[in-house]
């Protein structure tokens, strides 16, 4: 599975992460992470349509604690009612 973000103008990219601790430091110690080649990588993303990998990304937005959130089905609807 390759995780997939938006950059800050909502094209999809790939995120990598140079160290373990860079990778915590983002997306938080809990998440789960495999060493992988940039060419490993890009090979992965080829068949997705993408092409870009942002390295080290410095800011992202927090996760959603629980799911609970009054907001998340709004955000979700509109994303879906989009045109």
């Amino acid at each position: 599975m390759v995780r997939l973000m938006q950059t800050a103008v909502g094209r999809r990219t790939a995120v990598a992460f140079t160290t373990p601790e860079q990778l915590a430091s983002v997306l938080g110690p809990e998440q789960l992470a495999v060493r992988l080649s940039l060419s490993a990588l890009r090979a992965m993303l080829t068949p997705l349509g993408l092409a870009e990998v942002v390295v080290d990304p410095q800011l992202t937005a927090r996760p959603v604690a629980d799911g609970s959130s009054a907001a998340a089905p709004d955000l979700i609807r509109s994303k879906v009612e989009r045109p």
